[in-house]
């Protein structure tokens, strides 16, 4: 013990001497090159993965970036000795800081607090200015490092931008005020009785090239007015109708690389529910067609065009890439990076340090130097091949391909243009679908860690994700055909499939209970015990669709019920005490039951007048087994009340917590928001139509 004590007292005494501090600083370094690697490989990651372990690693690396190049550049700046990599380290700090495309902001809290980040950084520049000014003139390479501090400002200047650009309402690229009083009147360019949402035709809607210089503003209406009257303005804005008459064969040939210009054009909607603008052609008969005849048509490009869409909304709120859009020169601050990179490896490979300069034994200062440099490297060529093969680039590519009828006859250039619209480096979603079950996880009790750190329920555990089932994607398109695109109540349609006079009516309680996380979890229960009582019939095709539909719906709004309150209707505190008491009371009445039959028995013992959540899904159980004897229609009744149920909890106004969770793995409530959205649906129907 005592061996141990004094080993450590020497090690700390150590650390105090010029040696000790310089190899922290080292340490320090390699670190912040590390984390700059994880952030740019993982950044975007984010935005398709519910691991808790990438979410928590990268707001580490994230917030552990801005104290480690704090405290480091301290340490250069008080150091009793000198090294004239110092100089070097210093820029590589503020490029670790600011050079990450794939996250520039952890959450929507630091867009809020732009101007406290922005202050930040510029105090970061200020310190490390003092270690340039200390050392500029006396390093023997100082070009490269005059290249590497042109670097970061320049890099300064493209964080400083995004800050900038998430508190403006205008901002480029999404330039949501324009849009929002352009939809006012985007009906009166074209002839309504003649929009063909197949061809496009009549539609519009802005992809890019509307700017502030190019509008007029005047009464009675005061909006902000292209003037489309003008040829150079009518040039420069590509609309999704243009994309679809272009001639070329790129777009010609490729409905993929349309549909990526129609989700950009649907994202710039979008934004409009972030701001509070309105949505001025939600009641058009154009605006429901274009959904019903054109989107709606196909489920799997329905769902596509939305996930990109979802994807761009993400970008503009967490990455880099708006501003890399808008100014596409700062890609040459990449490329700037790569030639310093090199010609600093280059005068390493003979640095000798000059006497008088602290330094550890053997190249141990080149070694580190060495290794950010590599780190840079990778970092900036992964990003200028993330962004080629991104979908903004796309759009900004397939924008000037429909304006320059030159590029449309160049063979070469379409099949470079094609092959790059086919590639995809990051995917925008991974369809994973959250479930949740609680009859097997009703007696899970978590441990004191779980309940200290993450607050964790008893209860609330989550059963494995699935893959999105096209299933679903199906018969959520068939619903909203079948209804004209209208929201249906809960029950409104479903339980007409029962047959017979009144026996809907006789279910239509549980779609009336006081907050919807008790109708979710009632039916969410009674679902479950039909389930375990029957199950499809392996050789019927609409049995196994149903069934899957149903209980992948079922699983889903419960697991949102347990851990995705903020994008349910009822208010977090009020989902819940009810999930909490819920799980009481099935502890309570399942209490000593062991085989899953004998639990489903005795939940199913209730009175017709039952009192507690618990009593009430065993009463609608029992009753579904009953009333609905036919196995394949309770299993289609199922279907369709589940497929009522997820798209009338959908709407919403909480439009933070869809953005926090689009940097948490994205929800499949936020497509089916996004799809009511351009439906011009933004409320629930407040009359419940008798059954």
């Amino acid at each position: 013990m005592g061996d141990m004590s004094t080993k450590t007292n020497g090690l700390l005494k150590w650390l105090d001497t010029d040696a000790g501090i310089l190899a922290r600083i080292e340490v320090l370094v390699v670190i912040s090159g590390a984390l700059m690697t994880f952030l740019a490989l993982f950044g975007s990651y984010r935005r398709r993965s519910r691991s808790s372990a990438i979410k928590y690693s990268l707001w580490a690396a994230y917030n552990l970036t801005d104290s480690i190049s704090a405290y480091t550049i301290g340490l250069m700046q008080t150091a009793k000795f000198r090294n004239q990599l110092f100089v070097l380290w210093s820029a590589f700090l503020i490029i670790v800081r600011c050079s990450t495309h794939s996250i520039a902001a952890f959450s929507i809290r630091d867009n809020d607090n732009w101007l406290s980040n922005l202050l930040h950084i510029l105090l970061l520049v200020l310190y490390s200015g003092t270690i340039y000014n200390s050392y500029f003139l006396l390093t023997s390479f100082w070009i490269p490092v005059e290249i590497f501090w042109l670097i970061c400002l320049i890099k300064c200047l493209e964080t400083a931008s995004i800050f900038n650009l998430a508190g403006r309402p205008n901002a480029p690229m999404s330039n949501t005020k324009l849009v929002s009083d352009y939809m006012h009147y985007e009906h009166e360019l074209s002839n309504e009785d003649q929009v063909d949402p197949a061809l496009m035709k009549g539609y519009k809607y802005l992809v890019i090239g509307e700017e502030e210089e190019d509008v007029k503003i005047g009464p009675p209406d005061y909006l902000m007015k292209l003037m489309l009257e003008n040829a150079a303005v009518a040039y420069e804005v590509v609309t999704v109708e243009k994309i679809w008459r272009c001639p070329g064969r790129v777009l010609k040939n490729s409905q993929a690389a349309r549909d990526v210009c129609l989700s950009f054009a649907l994202f710039k909607l979008l934004r409009r529910r972030f701001t509070g603008y309105p949505w001025a052609e939600a009641s058009r008969p154009k605006t429901r067609k274009l959904m019903l005849e054109g989107l709606l048509g196909d489920h799997k490009r329905t769902f596509r065009v939305i996930e990109t869409e979802l994807a761009f909304l993400y970008d503009s709120f967490y990455t880099k890439y708006v501003i890399v859009s808008i100014k596409q020169w700062t890609l040459l601050s990449s490329v700037a990076t790569l030639f310093g990179s090199f010609w600093v490896a280059v005068v390493l490979a003979h640095y000798k340090p000059p006497s008088g300069e602290e330094h550890l034994r053997g190249s141990v200062d080149v070694l580190v130097t060495i290794f950010f440099l590599v780190v840079v490297t990778f970092v900036e060529v992964w990003q200028i091949i993330t962004y080629v093969f991104s979908d903004w680039a796309k759009v900004l590519l397939l924008c000037n391909y429909v304006r320059k009828a030159t590029w449309q006859e160049m063979d070469f250039f379409q099949t470079l243009l094609s092959f790059v619209c086919r590639q995809r480096v990051l995917k925008p979603w991974d369809g994973k679908l959250g479930q949740y079950s609680l009859l097997d996880s009703y007696e899970y009790e978590p441990s004191r860690l779980k309940v200290l750190l993450l607050c964790t329920q008893i209860g609330q555990k989550a059963s494995p994700d699935i893959q999105l089932p096209g299933e679903v994607k199906e018969a959520i398109v068939q619903s909203m055909i079948a209804s004209g695109g209208k929201l249906r109540n809960i029950g409104e349609f479903s339980l007409t499939l029962c047959g017979g006079v009144g026996i809907g009516h006789q279910l239509s309680w549980a779609c009336k209970l006081e907050a919807y996380a008790q109708i979710i979890l009632v039916w969410h229960v009674a679902t479950s015990i039909c389930f375990e009582k029957a199950s499809p019939d392996p050789t019927n095709n609409e049995d196994q669709f149903n069934h899957k539909v149903a209980d992948s719906l079922s699983k889903y709004c419960a697991y949102l019920v347990v851990f995705c309150r903020g994008l349910l209707p009822d208010q977090n505190s009020v989902t819940e005490v009810i999930f909490e008491r819920l799980i009481n009371e099935t502890r309570l009445i399942l209490e000593g039951q062991r085989s899953m039959r004998n639990k489903l028995d005795k939940l199913m013992e209730v009175g017709d007048a039952p009192e507690t959540i618990a009593e009430k899904s065993g009463k609608l159980a029992r009753q579904l087994m009953g009333i609905v004897g036919d196995d394949s229609l309770r299993f289609r009744l199922l279907r369709e009340i589940w497929v009522e149920i997820v798209l009338y909890i959908a709407p919403s106004d909480n439009t933070t917590a869809h953005a926090q969770h689009l940097a948490e793995g994205g929800e499949f409530i936020t497509h089916l928001w996004t799809l009511l959205c351009h439906l011009g649906i933004f409320e629930r129907p407040t009359v419940m139509v008798p059954v």
